[in-house]
């Protein structure tokens, strides 16, 4: 049952958080999943108290990328939702989410919670389009920032949309003739916060920012191609079709994201050439291990290279314990102390 809402309670008594998801889609009970959340806590007297932001692994597809922005890359290392999930309750514990459509931006974070089985309150919320609407002043969230004089960044980065979402309310409310007759209810909202309804979970801690993961991403991305281009040259042994397979390999490596498509035609490939399954898992070994080797040639191996290093090794298909060994077992080397094998390092 829903929590009355406080008719006497003005509106800026109110704790906000301005919510903005980026989806890989528009569906959420379709399978569409959040690849991003960007949460601005705000006060509609105090302006920004807080903000929240974090890249989400959807597991899946991850959609509409020229609206989003993001690539498959840069969610490898993100948290899932049900990950940081503890996170996002603790922020919206106690407030009122704010959104321009906030029925499409709290469907997707409802339908999330569900998924990771966490049974939570519906979120009281607030939504500019329909006020800004109702005030002719737009309905597109970037149209509705240049008539209130609002930057928009226009990035779709989440967190960016969330902080432009945060001013159009806190203008909207301060160009209203009466603030003091204003309540949640008057705005179209029929709910209180109820933060006692909320579960108690334990703080995750593992939010990924966008600007952290396409740091990465760039550095890891550069990193395995000066690897591969690094590679010493093929042994004799290896066959004109063995070569090809190689060489397309090692393409579609670069960007440390081995796709379906790309695994699909390096199979067509394999088949063409007639490479036997188990060629195709010795040229994957043989790969892994000139690649590790080049790796090791300043005699060392930080924790983000031999995360990425890992990572191929999935791509390969290769054993974990195989990975392992090939990552943490320094190969003899001219630019190392006769005999000195180095373990990882733990340096980033």
């Amino acid at each position: 049952m829903a929590a009355t809402v406080g008719e006497g309670r003005n509106l800026a008594e109110y704790r906000f958080a301005a919510l903005d998801l980026e989806t890989t889609g528009l569906f959420p009970q379709a399978h569409d999943r959040v690849v991003e959340v960007g949460i601005v806590l705000f006060s509609l007297d105090g302006g920004i108290e807080d903000e929240y932001e974090t890249l989400v692994n959807p597991s899946r597809d991850i959609g509409a990328q020229h609206i989003h922005g993001l690539r498959m890359a840069d969610l490898t290392h993100a948290p899932s939702f049900a990950d940081v999930s503890p996170d996002v309750i603790a922020v919206l514990r106690d407030t009122v989410v704010v959104a321009h459509n906030s029925r499409f931006d709290v469907g997707f974070l409802e339908a999330e919670f569900r998924r990771a089985g966490i049974d939570t309150p519906e979120l009281p919320h607030l939504c500019t389009m329909r006020l800004a609407t109702s005030g002719g002043l737009g309905r597109r969230l970037p149209d509705v920032c240049a008539r209130m004089g609002v930057q928009y960044i226009g990035s779709h980065a989440a967190i960016s949309d969330a902080r432009a979402v945060s001013e159009v309310m806190t203008r909207w409310y301060r160009a209203q003739s009466d603030r003091t007759t204003l309540t949640l209810r008057s705005c179209g909202c029929g709910r209180e916060p109820e933060p006692a309804l909320w579960p108690m979970l334990p703080a995750s801690g593992c939010a990924v920012a966008r600007s952290e993961a396409s740091r990465r991403a760039a550095f890891e991305r550069d990193y395995l191609s000066r690897l591969v281009s690094a590679l010493p040259p093929d042994p004799d042994s290896v066959s004109p079709n063995e070569a090809e397979y190689l060489d397309l390999l090692e393409r579609a490596l670069e960007d440390r994201y081995l796709s379906p498509d790309e695994a699909r035609e390096l199979g067509v490939l394999a088949e063409s050439e007639g490479l036997s399954a188990a060629t195709v898992r010795r040229l994957h070994g043989q790969l892994f291990e000139s690649l590790t080797r080049v790796a090791w040639h300043d005699g060392v191996v930080s924790t983000m290279e031999a995360e990425d290093l890992r990572l191929v090794g999935q791509f390969l298909g290769l054993p974990d314990s195989s990975v392992e060994a090939a990552i943490e077992r320094a190969p003899d080397h001219p630019m190392l102390e006769s005999g000195e094998h180095k373990s990882v390092s733990l340096s980033t």
